[in-house]
Formats: C-alpha cells, structure tokens, sequence
C-alpha cells in the first residue's frame, strides 16, 4: 500500500529536507494518477518535469494548485471543483499542509487515522465530496486546526 511505503521511507533515518522533497513529489505524482487526472478540469501544471512541484499551480496567489512555503515545502493543496475522483488515499496525510481544500469533488472513502500527522493544518475543506464513515479520533491532535468543513 502507499501508505507503508511512505512510512518506510520516512522510518529511514537519512531522511533530510532533500528527501522531504522527493517524497512530496511521489506523493503529488501517486495522488495526480489515483485522482484521475488527465481528466481534471485544470491541469496546473502537474507532472511537469521542469517544474518544481511549488510550481504545480495556476499561478494567481492564493489561487488553486499546489503552494510552498518559503523553503520550498508544500503548504497549500488547494483542488477544490476541479472533478478530482477516486479514493482518499492515506498517503495524503504525508504532506502536511496548512490548507487542504479538495471540497466539490468526487472524492471518496474514509478519513485516516493519518490525518493525526497534520500539525501544522489550519484549515481542512472536504464538503460536497463523497467521504463517509466516522472523523477518527486522531484528529483531536490537530491543534492548529481552525476550521473544519
């Protein structure tokens, strides 16, 4: 599963910002084939070999795509109405961004126990998706988290 192949990557102890990188690359790159999308509304560049995965966005600020921080980790997974369809896979928990907006969406499944590796989220937008099933008790660790939707 994607998810124990990220743990056994993060388990490693050579882990270092490099890495990190590399591992939001896969994560963006598994999330962009297990979400459909060649069939997503807005591309954002995604996949592009050239661009840095900060790149992977429409470009307008606090427009829709993926963000980074100032030292170049993603911090803004903004997908929302963008026909994103397939699994919430746990591997998305891996990325920790501070916005994570994937509402209007075809997005379906449960919301991991994962979701407890988030800290430094402050806001979560999953409404008009497909999720169901119980939010797991991990995410009362989510103390940054200000809104819920």
């Amino acid at each position: 599963r994607s998810d124990q192949v990220v743990d056994t990557i993060l388990a490693s102890s050579d882990v270092v910002n490099k890495d990190r990188r590399l591992l939001e690359r896969y994560v963006l790159v598994y999330l962009y084939h297990a979400w459909g999308g060649p069939h997503w509304t807005n591309q954002y560049n995604f996949l592009s070999p050239t661009k840095s995965v900060c790149n992977w966005n429409d470009g307008i600020d606090l427009g829709k795509g993926i963000w980074c921080d100032d030292n170049g980790f993603v911090n803004e997974l903004i997908m929302q109405h963008n026909r994103l369809a397939g699994a919430l896979d746990p591997i998305v928990f891996h990325l920790n961004p501070i916005y994570f907006w994937i509402n209007g969406n075809n997005i379906d499944g449960s919301i991991s126990s994962y979701i407890g590796n988030l800290d430094q989220i402050r806001q979560i937008e999953a409404q008009n998706t497909l999720l169901a099933g119980t939010i797991p008790t991990e995410i009362g660790k989510l103390s940054t988290l200000k809104l819920l939707h």
